[in-house]
């Protein structure tokens, strides 16, 4: 096919411009930070569930603590009125024998009481000790991700520049070919990945690198300067 020199050169040029812009395009493809994030945001998931468990089961102790507490300052008013009842019924036996008993009855619940409160307060303690360990690992895996996240957004930001303006680059250069050249060129690069032109090396495709047979390649530099490579179907460039 017919080129000019200036029209094999802006070729070049379109095909360097698409190559870096489809390399940058690959490369942020291929960034490892969103895996990373994606297997840190689960992990962090996880022990925000395990955070959420130790605070639901610290809120059931902080209750029954209250609950007890609430039951012990009743039965300190029924001791005190227990005890008011005994000491206005001194002369009467038998009534004094019943409160008694109700008394004892009271401080061995209490007792009780005291008990459950002390291995409560034992329970909370384990508890923070165990929220403390967890939220430290949240933090941490929380600014892990906001490290990953910065690390990404900063390289996507520079790969996503360069292909903006390799893309811009592209555009120009392709605005000076020829119609049916750059049609041409677009289609080749399309079916091959983005690499579209390639030269004709001593008798090979310099991007298949398949040997190219003696009546072809007579064919092929009487079609100079460009020509098809019978193998891959990429424009050549035959010098």
């Amino acid at each position: 096919m017919e080129a000019t020199p200036e029209q094999i050169s802006l070729l070049q040029q379109l095909q360097e411009h698409d190559r870096r812009r489809l390399r940058a395009k690959l490369a942020l493809e291929n960034l490892p930070q969103p895996a990373k994030i994606a297997a840190v945001r689960s992990k962090r998931e996880a022990v925000q569930a395990k955070f959420d468990q130790i605070e639901t089961l610290r809120q059931r102790q902080d209750e029954a603590l209250e609950h007890i507490g609430d039951e012990d300052a009743q039965l300190v008013e029924r001791q005190k009125e227990t005890q008011a009842k005994i000491d206005e019924l001194q002369g009467d036996y038998r009534s004094v024998n019943s409160l008694t008993r109700d008394l004892e009855g009271i401080a061995k619940r209490r007792e009780t009481l005291e008990f459950e409160s002390t291995n409560i307060m034992g329970k909370l303690d384990e508890i923070s000790v165990l929220a403390s360990k967890v939220a430290a690992a949240l933090e941490q895996l929380s600014a892990q991700e906001a490290k990953l996240s910065d690390s990404y957004g900063e390289k996507a930001v520079e790969l996503k520049r360069i292909m903006e303006d390799e893309g811009q680059a592209a555009l120009r250069v392709a605005s000076d070919l020829p119609r049916n050249l750059l049609a041409w060129y677009r289609d080749a690069a399309r079916l091959h990945g983005g690499i579209g032109i390639a030269l004709l090396e001593e008798g090979r495709c310099g991007a298949c690198r398949n040997v190219i047979e003696e009546n072809r390649l007579l064919q092929i530099r009487r079609e100079a300067p460009l020509s098809t490579c019978p193998h891959c179907g990429r424009i050549l460039i035959v010098e």
